[in-house]
């Protein structure tokens, strides 16, 4: 019985598949606009997420986003390949908006801090509370039931730098509830990738998004700056519900790509 269960869903999987509308857009999304992620012990040549743009099929409109991807069963549980779009990642549009893709912005310096572009600088005789605000109002509130986490993109002058983000309820004086991060030290001329987690913040909401520099004198560059929440155990459940029992087993690698990929 089970191996007739799991073979009509493998046959029912490329009908469920083709031809989902997830989402829709008015044109090509920026090469930045999606990010990627599989399972941490998968071997890349196994697990991916190849994108291509077609003209045939379409659902609507002049074009559609085709994902060819595999996952591999790496992990006790299984594995994963993950597409998904992150706020700050991409989107254009915004009041911190400076042309090219940087992810979030803190273009609000205050406390006698120097902002140019995506380079903040916390000189001699800056005021000690001195910082840089967000002032994109399209990202709050942020929240994080089960926690989170920030990524970004690092780069210094020469002098390693120390930075830490602050998350507040309201811009001040209304701040509280809120949390500060772990410092975070960039080092290094070369970009790098950095990130700090967040730990679970029960039902406190954030509309204030700081960002600090404890170096004095000393330019740190911060571009593709993203904050993601986590998800919830119970929201992992679902999401694996969703896309039907499709679990490996015995160490076995599905490969889906031989199926029609989802149309966007």
């Amino acid at each position: 019985m089970k191996k007739i269960l799991a073979m009509l869903i493998v046959s029912l999987m490329p009908i469920y598949v083709f031809g989902q509308m997830i989402d829709n857009f008015d044109a090509l999304p920026d090469s930045s606009y999606w990010g990627y992620e599989i399972s941490e012990n998968a071997d890349t040549l196994l697990s991916y997420i190849n994108v291509s743009y077609v003209a045939d099929p379409v659902t609507e409109g002049s074009g559609a986003m085709q994902l060819d991807y595999s996952a591999h069963n790496s992990e006790a549980w299984g594995g994963y390949a993950k597409i998904f779009h992150m706020l700050g990642g991409g989107d254009s549009g915004d009041s911190s908006d400076t042309g090219d893709d940087t992810g979030i912005v803190f273009a609000g310096a205050f406390g006698g801090t120097i902002v140019d572009g995506n380079t903040y600088t916390f000189p001699t005789g800056a005021e000690v509370w001195g910082g840089f605000a967000n002032e994109d109002t399209t990202l709050y509130p942020f929240s994080f039931p089960d926690g989170g986490e920030i990524t970004f993109t690092g780069a210094t002058a020469g002098t390693d730098v120390d930075v830490y983000f602050r998350f507040e309820y309201q811009p001040y004086p209304d701040v509280e509830p809120s949390y500060n991060t772990a410092s975070v030290t960039v080092s290094g001329t070369a970009e790098a990738s950095y990130s700090v987690d967040i730990p679970a913040q029960g039902a406190n909401t954030f509309s204030s998004f700081l960002l600090y520099v404890t170096t004095s004198d000393a330019p740190v560059t911060l571009t593709n700056v993203t904050v993601t929440e986590a998800e919830s155990a119970l929201s992992q459940a679902d999401d694996w519900m969703t896309i039907l029992d499709t679990h490996p087993r015995d160490g076995e690698v599905w490969d889906w790509s031989g199926y029609d990929s989802i149309s966007f």
